[in-house]
């Protein structure tokens, strides 16, 4: 319910709504040189939650657009757009670039200015200044809004490959490899390099039962998307994926038919008794697969 935590500390939802709309205005009225690259980030994430969890809305009651709602983003954007390494510009680093693309992304804000504008900044920092989190939030938020850069996601593949593979968690993995799937960006190195990472971490850190649903529907659906032959890690998947079944959403069903239809149809499970064996166990949930995807649930 809309309200339910705001409620549960004695303020209503619409009280929250007005607190929220009057600290929006007088956001608006503070120059760019009043906010810190953390406060910035701050201040978009707390909006976009609000915001999904229907406490800020940026449509009115007849469908039209809260203009309050967006001129905060935009000037956010304005100020954000001052951030760099230069001894002129706000100071920042990954985790600001990362915290604030990931706000507008959770926000559903497409500004490709400040986009473009924090691309540049992230491909200037050093590789050191990334942290795996890092990485997958900015690939995962330029994702989200359908924003396809080159020369970002080719930096961000270099930082992602040196890492070692204790450093992912299952929610890395997935996003960034889900990211690719998106864009349709063929980066068969990184690609690879996470893929083997996902099987050899299960035998140190990583179990199956360390990806949810959702994490194991999109490692499925984009190794169909980018084409990911290696048995091994098919069978990984395949069972991962039937093990997950009871928990999948529709979307989730969706995006495992597809991965099943590749797999019948390409063949890129790979051949022999362990592949067939593997995806026989998703196989025996096809009925509830087929009508998930049938019923209109869509793989992003």
């Amino acid at each position: 319910p809309r309200a339910a935590a705001s409620e549960r500390e004695g303020v209503s939802g619409g009280d929250v709504q007005g607190m929220m709309q009057h600290l929006g205005t007088i956001l608006l009225r503070m120059p760019p040189a009043s906010f810190s690259a953390h406060g910035v980030a701050q201040i978009v994430n707390g909006y976009a939650k609000m915001k999904r969890e229907g406490l800020v809305m940026d449509v009115g009651p007849k469908g039209v657009e809260d203009v309050g709602f967006l001129r905060l983003f935009s000037h956010l954007a304005r100020v954000a757009r001052q951030m760099g390494r230069r001894c002129f510009e706000l100071p920042c680093d990954a985790r600001h670039v990362s915290n604030i693309v990931n706000g507008y992304a959770k926000a559903g804000i497409r500004d490709p200015d400040l986009f473009k504008h924090l691309s540049t900044v992230a491909q200037e920092l050093s590789a050191g200044a990334f942290d795996a989190q890092n990485v997958a939030n900015i690939m995962h938020a330029y994702a989200t809004l359908g924003i396809r850069d080159g020369p970002l996601f080719a930096r961000m593949s270099r930082v992602a490959r040196g890492y070692e593979p204790q450093t992912f968690d299952p929610q890395h993995v997935a996003n960034i490899v889900h990211s690719l799937a998106v864009l349709g960006i063929d980066d068969r190195l990184l690609v690879s390099h996470l893929y083997g990472n996902v099987l050899r971490m299960r035998q140190t850190s990583l179990l199956q039962s360390d990806f949810n649903a959702q994490a194991m529907a999109n490692l499925a659906w984009s190794a169909a998307v980018l084409g990911v032959k290696d048995a091994p890690i098919h069978r990984w998947i395949a069972s991962g994926c039937a093990n997950r079944i009871p928990e999948m959403d529709r979307n989730c069903l969706s995006q495992v038919h597809q991965y099943l239809l590749s797999c019948e149809l390409e063949r890129i499970h790979g051949e022999g008794p362990a592949s067939e064996e593997a995806l026989s166990q998703l196989q025996e949930h096809r009925g509830m697969i087929r009508k998930a995807f049938e019923d209109g649930g869509g793989a992003e």
